[in-house]
Parts: structure tokens; sequence; C-alpha cells
């Protein structure tokens, strides 16, 4: 059968090879197809189009034949090659056995997009899997991807640096990882979540983080709770220490915030500025110096759920609530709905000014106890 091959081979085409192939017996069919496949590997890189096309036309026309053991090892020899076929390769991609499709979905380069989102959105969660663990991931692929997988597949994904996050894939990450300490752990080692976002993540995973550890504490031992607690503490570490690369971006904000300071005062005009070149960490020392608080009080009030506490403050200093929505969308990882907005914004200017500036200077007084006067 091989000498045949390597006939058609020379002569780029031979009807009379793939007639053959029809009248083996279905025993055989297997061998032929491993023989053929090993030929292909030899040099694929030196085939013609019409050589490369009829071993297409061969290996497709034996794959269906052939028992599961046989497409499991045609798809782990081709999956990695840059000359398979496509049609083959999505062939065996689309496999409903996993230790055939596996290979293929996990590293095949002649895959496109838009066939691995059609099989994110139909495949069973063993195929998801291994598209989870490709070496680049689009992002409307994880798009798919986090909003269909289940825990496994969003770990893999979370842990993938090759993996790419839209901003919708981003919050439906982040929303998935409020309640799971491993992918929260996943998600904040990631450096592509910006800053605003994971400290979104820590205020509202902590509370959940924390009852599981007093739930898991009462059923196991002390390790595995202690386990729990290391990841929280690690985040907060990493989120508010004062690593070089968290300074250095708070030493500029700093800089920048008191040259605007020194030469015409901050304003809300200047606030909106740095909002509009999203610069986050200027908004911090801007609004810090602005009323009296230091800067890791705004930071986590810019990116609570609630924000009363950040409405509170913006009301005692006279910002406008034009000013008071850019803050709040600033750090949303989906826009507010404007029925949302709405109701933010009528509870923003039902807040006695009176009242604000009471609750500010309060905190004042508290910053000025523990850090002392400047």
């Amino acid at each position: 059968m091989e000498d045949m091959l390597r006939t058609a081979l020379v002569a780029e085409a031979d009807p009379q090879l793939e007639t053959s192939l029809e009248h083996r017996r279905a025993s055989k069919r297997g061998k032929i197809l491993r023989e053929v496949v090993d030929l292909f590997l030899e040099r694929p890189q030196d085939y013609s189009g019409a050589q490369l096309e009829l071993f297409e036309r061969v290996m497709f026309k034996l794959i269906d034949q052939v028992d599961l053991e046989v497409r499991a090892h045609l798809s782990q020899q081709l999956a990695p090659g840059p000359y398979t076929p496509s049609q083959v390769a999505r062939h065996l991609a689309s496999d409903c056995e996993i230790s055939v499709a596996g290979p293929m979905l996990s590293q095949s380069p002649k895959l496109d997009d838009e066939f691995l989102v059609e099989s994110a959105k139909t495949k069973s969660q063993q195929h998801l899997r291994a598209i989870s663990a490709r070496k680049s991931i689009a992002t409307r692929i994880t798009d798919v991807l986090v909003d269909r997988g289940d825990r496994i597949v969003v770990l893999t994904l979370a842990g993938n640096s090759g993996a790419k996050f839209s901003e919708q894939g981003q919050s439906t990450l982040l929303d998935r990882a409020c309640d799971d300490a491993q992918l929260a752990h996943a998600v904040w080692c990631r450096p592509d979540i910006p800053r605003p976002q994971l400290l979104a993540l820590l205020e509202r995973a902590s509370a959940a983080v924390r009852q599981q550890l007093i739930a898991e504490g009462q059923m196991s031992s002390g390790l595995r709770a202690r386990e729990i607690a290391n990841v929280v503490q690690e985040a907060s570490r990493r989120l508010r220490s004062d690593s070089q690369a968290v300074s250095s971006g708070y030493f500029r904000a700093r800089q920048r915030v008191a040259a605007v300071q020194q030469q015409s005062g901050l304003s809300e005009q200047v606030l909106l500025g740095f909002i509009h070149e999203q610069c986050f960490e200027e908004v911090v020392v801007a609004l810090a110096a602005m009323s009296g608080l230091v800067a890791t009080d705004i930071e986590r009030m810019l990116v609570e759920k609630t924000h009363d506490r950040l409405m509170i403050v913006a009301k005692a200093l006279g910002l406008s609530w034009n000013l008071v929505s850019e803050l709040v969308d600033m750090n949303q990882s989906q826009p507010m709905t404007p029925e949302a907005m709405e109701r933010l914004r009528y509870r923003y200017l039902s807040i006695p000014q009176q009242t604000a500036t009471r609750t500010l200077q309060f905190h004042q007084m508290r910053v000025k106890a523990q850090h002392g006067t400047a």
C-alpha cells in the first residue's frame, strides 16, 4: 500500500489508489491510515500542493472507517504540525471522543477562530478544557469559554498567559472569581487585569472567602482553613504593598498632582482631565489631596460597588453629579445601565451637604489621629 501511495505522490494523483481504498477490509484500513500518516510526516514541507491534496483526500476517506484508537493516534501525530490538512484537522477536532478531538483543539494551528468559537459554543466541557489550554486564545473565543465553561475551564483560562480577555470577558471572569478562592488567586496573578478591577475583586471576594474560611474551618482541619486565609493575605500584599511596580506608579502620580496643585490648584476640571486620560493613580492622589484622606482609603472607595463613601466625600467637596458619574463609570468593568445610574444620581442629590461635610470632617480627624498632622 505504501508503494502505491508513493507512486501516486510522484504522479500527484491516482484515481486507482482511492478506488483501491474503498475495497480494503475494515481491519486493514487502520494499518493503511497509520502508514499514510507516517509517510506524510516524513517531509510535509517538501510536498507540492497537489501532493498535499492527495494526502488530504486519502486521510479524509479513511478517518471515519477506523476505530477510536487509530483516530486518537492520528490526532496526536498530526495536531502540532503546520502542514496538517485543514479539513482533516477540523474533522478530528469535531470528534465526540475527547481522546481524538483533544490534541487538535489544544494544539493545532490549522483551526481558525471561527471554528474554535463554534466549538466552544456547542461542544462538551472536555472539549472546552482542551481549547482553554491552547498557546494563544483570542478574545472572541475566551468570551464564550468564560461564559459557558465549567470551573476547570475557567481556572485553566485564568492560568493561561496566552489567553486574551475582552472587557466583557474580564467582567465575567471577575464575577466568577468572587466566590472561588482558587480562581480569585489565579486572576490576581494575571498581569493583564487592570489594577482597579483587581481591587474591586478583592473588595467583593474578601467577604465570600471569609465565609468560606469559617464554614470549612468547622468541617475540616486547620491547615485547609489557613490555606484559604493565605490566598486573601497574599492578594492583599500584592495589591496594597509598596512593591516597586505599584509605588512607582503612585510616585509619578504624586509628582504630577503636586505640580498641578502648585501651578493652578486642584479642581473639578483637573479631576475630569485625569478621568478622561484613564489615569487611575492620579485620580486617587488628587482626591486624597482634596479631601484630606489617605490614598488607600480613596482607592477602596473608588472600587466599592455601593459607592456610598465615594458619594459622601464628593458631596462634601461640592463635586457635581457629572463628575461623580464619571468616577463611577471609570472603574466599572461593565457600564451601568441608565436606570441604575439614575437611581445613583437621585441618591447623590439627596445627600444633605451638611451631613456629608460633618462625615468627612470626622474621617479627617481619624486620619490625623492615626497618621499625625502634616
